[in-house]
């Protein structure tokens, strides 16, 4: 789900059951704030939803790896000896309610699985 903010509005309702994936680009930009994002993961917590994949913001010239790949090839393949520069996206899996909140940033995108 790319929505460009409207996430929010989206996901803020009770979740079918049917849906088990939730693979979404968070956009934690104005007017949407860090509180508020922190409050929608709680309300899909909730719901039994759990971060299996947080992923930050990549580069856009790792798209292209993305499209041939697929998202986790693609993050293995970009991240495998790259060194730790700050442009250099990064993985977190299966994460508690608190850790991924803390990963959350003031400002920014981030890219979420969450399956139930």
């Amino acid at each position: 789900m790319d929505v460009e903010g409207h996430e929010y509005q989206i996901l803020n309702v009770d979740i079918p059951d049917r849906i088990e994936t939730i693979c979404i680009e968070l956009d934690i930009i104005p007017p949407y704030t860090k509180k508020r994002a922190v409050k929608l993961l709680r309300h899909l917590y909730v719901q039994g939803f759990e971060a299996t994949t947080f992923i930050n913001e990549m580069n856009y010239g790792h798209y292209p790896i993305l499209q041939l790949f697929g998202l986790r090839t693609a993050y293995k393949l970009i991240t495998t000896g790259s060194g730790k520069a700050p442009w250099v996206p990064y993985v977190k899996s299966n994460l508690n309610l608190t850790d991924l909140c803390e990963l959350i940033p003031v400002k920014g995108v981030r890219h979420l699985i969450l399956q139930r």
